[in-house]
């Protein structure tokens, strides 16, 4: 990096702007979500949980990472705190965020760029420049998505150059969970039973039941943008076998294209007998990037409770 500011000062005499350099790991949503889940000066991870949407979400402490790689919080000894004091609405919130993301190495690379038009596989070859890291085609691509929903929440598009494909009103990259990272939130039945409540317009408070819409939203029955939720085809069709076996039969078909889900479920056909712990040995590399021992627990028992569920 000191290398490319020396050239670029030897050829233009000016100091080029010192970017930062960090990846985004996750959704912009996930992390407002979370971020403006602190209603206290500190909290501890657990606690946070409970306040966010009464239990663990989905890898809440890389969740929390992000937030602090982007400056808006801080952790002290097992607490976390608010650290931008003078952010008090969602406006000085994306003003913020925007500041942050113009000072970003591969936003100032490709705002720099004689690019005519900004998509996914600009984004990850500048990453590739950037970051000296080997990661499969697809997480490049999962990276570059990212980055492109933070992009969006705060109107940056690279002087009008990313392509329309990727800008908000789009078809959403935050539509659909990675079925290859997906970590369920909650238990099967109780999915169906949310799911039911979608159908019939139940649902009056989103939030009560975030993990349980997560999941549909992951297992492609519906999809939101906000607090509106809509059946996508699949879901208009698990809408009309609602009470029969044949809506378990659809979920499980859905649940067995997931990664984490279709681990378990292996592993229970095979070792139907198995006792509890057994089963979470041998599903420890799923949960290993969690480090809440709590939500690793958690997260066994729902994938012990979506294998029997699958395999019954």
């Amino acid at each position: 990096m000191y290398w490319d500011i020396f050239r670029d000062y030897v050829v233009t005499n000016k100091v080029p702007p010192i970017g930062e350099s960090y990846l985004l790991r996750q959704y912009v949503r996930v992390c407002i979500d979370v971020f403006r889940s602190f209603d206290k000066s500190e909290l501890t991870l657990d606690e946070l949980s409970q306040s966010y949407s009464k239990g663990n979400i989905r890898t809440l402490d890389n969740i929390l990472r992000e937030l602090r790689n982007i400056g808006l919080i801080k952790k002290e000894g097992d607490h976390f705190r608010i650290k931008r004091q003078d952010i008090r609405d969602v406006t000085s919130l994306k003003e913020y965020i925007k500041s942050k993301l113009y000072r970003h190495t591969a936003y100032i690379r490709l705002r720099d760029s004689e690019q005519k038009s900004i998509g996914l596989k600009e984004i990850v070859t500048t990453f590739k420049q950037i970051f000296k890291l080997s990661f499969a085609e697809k997480t490049w691509d999962i990276y570059s998505k990212y980055f492109v929903s933070w992009l969006n929440y705060v109107g940056l598009d690279f002087n009008g150059r990313l392509m329309p494909a990727l800008k908000r009103g789009s078809k959403s990259f935050e539509q659909y969970p990675n079925r290859e990272t997906f970590t369920p939130q909650s238990r099967p039945q109780k999915i169906i039973e949310v799911f039911s409540n979608v159908v019939n317009k139940r649902i009056s408070d989103f939030k009560k039941y975030y993990h349980e819409l997560y999941d549909l939203k992951a297992l492609g029955l519906i999809a939101y943008s906000g607090h509106h939720i809509r059946l996508t085809e699949k879901g208009v069709i698990a809408s009309k076998i609602i009470g029969t076996p044949e809506l378990n039969k659809l979920i499980s078909n859905e649940a067995l294209q997931t990664k984490k889900i279709g681990e378990a479920v292996k592993f229970l056909s095979i070792s139907p007998n198995s006792s509890k712990k057994e089963f979470a040995a041998a599903l420890s590399h799923v949960v290993s990037g969690i480090s809440s021992a709590s939500y690793k627990k958690q997260t066994i028992n729902v994938l012990l409770a979506w294998a029997k569920f699958v395999c019954s």
